[in-house]
């Protein structure tokens, strides 16, 4: 009897996974479908580069706005924090990737109903059922989590580009402008530097 009700509740177990990779196959479509197919984010930005590695200063700081949601007091880490959350902004679909966890605990439901159904003599104890149930019960609270956490990020990701986008806009220009050649730097004796 133990037997048949451990085989019903990995069957609907497996079941609920089944049900859980086709909403996440569908709702990766929906992303796609409003967002685009961003393509392949390059890992190293050539701009941000001119501000030295990952972790230099003012990169550490920008990306701390970055993850805070915060302004910068600054041009030059305004644009940086722009850069960095215009990026992150840019992720590729977070609903990609989630359905293979899924197939690999229908995987597991399938390896425990096999042990369930081995031998019909030997009676397996009831809490056996609670290591896939327990798989099953953490995987979904882990991505429930994790859902959570990527929703307030990219909440704070985007108040960050909106927050910084005046103050890096007007880096970016007075450095184009500079680089240039149509503004007109201080000669070195008018700086206080030279004789």
């Amino acid at each position: 009897m133990w037997t048949q009700v451990a085989q019903i509740i990995i069957i609907v177990l497996a079941l609920l996974c089944v049900v859980a990779v086709v909403v996440i196959a569908w709702k990766s479509r929906q992303w796609r479908r409003a967002h685009g197919d961003p393509g392949d984010v390059p890992i190293i930005d050539p701009e941000l580069t001119r501000f030295g590695t990952p972790f230099s200063p003012i990169r550490e700081e920008a990306d701390r706005l970055m993850r805070e949601g915060r302004a910068a007091d600054d041009p030059a880490t305004a644009y940086v924090t722009h850069r960095l959350a215009t990026r992150a902004a840019a992720e590729p679909n977070p609903w990609e990737g989630r359905g293979f966890l899924g197939v690999a605990l229908i995987w597991v439901l399938y390896w425990a109903f096999s042990a369930v159904s081995w031998d019909r003599d030997t009676s397996l104890p009831f809490g056996f059922l609670f290591l896939p149930l327990f798989l099953v019960t953490v995987t979904a609270l882990a991505g429930v989590a994790a859902a959570r956490r990527d929703r307030r990020l990219r909440e704070r990701v985007e108040r960050a580009v909106e927050l910084n986008r005046d103050l890096a806009a007007a880096y970016a220009s007075e450095r184009d402008r500079g680089e240039t050649g149509t503004t007109s730097s201080p000669a070195p004796a008018e700086r206080g530097e030279g004789a």
